[in-house]
Order: C-alpha cells, then structure tokens, then sequence
C-alpha cells in the first residue's frame, strides 16, 4: 500500500531544514506520508540544505528532492505533482513550519469530507521570531493573501487558493488542469489555480 498523503513543497527559501524536520514530527504514521521536495529555483544552498535534512530525517519520513533547471513556482508544483504518488496532495510552503497535527488535520478533513470539490486550506502565519509589526499587520490585515488567517474565524474569498498549507485530492486538480507555468512567480499561479 502507497502513501495516504503526498506533501509537495516547491523549494525556495533557507528554513526547508526546519519544514522538513516538522513534518518528521508529525502525529501520524509516516508510512502514510511521503514528501517530494521541488528545486525550480536552482538556490544551491536550499538544495543542498533539503537534501543534507531529507538524508537526515530518511529513517522516519519518505521523501526526495527534484532538482528543474531555473523555471518558477508553477513548474515545480506541476512536477511535484506528477512525482507524488498518493491520492491526496498537501501543497506546502518551504518555509512554513507545519504544527505537529497538521497532516493528521488534512487527512481527517478528507476521510469525514471524502466528494472530491473538498480543499483544505490551512493558515501559514510567520514564525514569531521572524514576525515584524509590517508582518503583523500583513496578517493580521488579510492585506497579503486577502484573508486574515489571525481571526477566529477567516472567511475565504470566492475562488481562495494558495499553496502554503493546502490539500486537495489528486482528481479535482487532475480537472482543473495544471498550474498555469505561464507565471514565473509566486503568487499568480496560486491565484489562477483558485478561479
């Protein structure tokens, strides 16, 4: 039996060793996860940081890097994508450094929620010691993904996706069709995938 969940990160930013390393510490079985880690942005030291933390983590966490050549977001989520092998995706930011029961959160929202239109969408708030007051009001505000995920109780926008903290089963996205790899950069992509 495969994986439940295929965690994909796009890599891109210097914490993917404490990313990894959190979701080496999640509460379930990791004979359920594997992770597929995406270079599409050709970052030496974020590879080699990915790759030294995925060796260092191989006893208790499936997962492997995929190195692109120079492309954009978009591009590493489509092959992320095709790499995974589980019927549910958690499209997960590098640098977002999951709770230990966040993937025991997805897979529970998707086993009592099984119709494949469910997404799970899940906050991504910066980590404390990196939180300016700019960073705050970001968040606090919804100013930087329009939606404030500090509220008790965010109300999403029509059409709302973004792949810092995101599951979706394999056959919506394999009807929605893939990212748009017409957009090199963050956050456009996300945005068009969403609509």
């Amino acid at each position: 039996m495969g994986p439940a969940i295929s965690i994909v990160i796009a890599l891109h930013d210097g914490r993917v060793g404490e990313t990894i390393r959190a979701l080496a510490r999640q509460t379930v079985d990791p004979g359920l996860v594997e992770v597929v880690l995406v270079d599409a942005y050709c970052h030496p030291g974020v590879l080699a940081e990915a790759r030294e933390v995925a060796g260092e983590v191989s006893g208790i966490l499936q997962s492997r890097v995929v190195e692109l050549p120079r492309s954009g977001r978009a591009v590493s989520w489509n092959r992320g994508i095709e790499e995974a092998s589980a019927p549910l995706l958690l499209l997960l930011a590098d640098d977002f450094v999951a709770a230990p029961g966040l993937v025991e959160s997805h897979l529970a929202l998707h086993l009592e929620r099984p119709q494949d239109h469910v997404v799970g969408i899940g906050p991504a708030v910066f980590p404390p010691d990196d939180r300016s007051a700019f960073m705050a009001w970001l968040e606090d505000s919804g100013r930087l993904l329009g939606v404030s995920f500090t509220r008790p109780d965010p109300e999403l926008l029509p059409a709302f996706f973004y792949g810092a903290n995101t599951s979706i089963k394999r056959s919506l996205l394999e009807r929605a069709g893939p990212f748009d790899e017409a957009f090199p950069h963050h956050g456009w992509d996300d945005h068009e995938m969403g609509i």
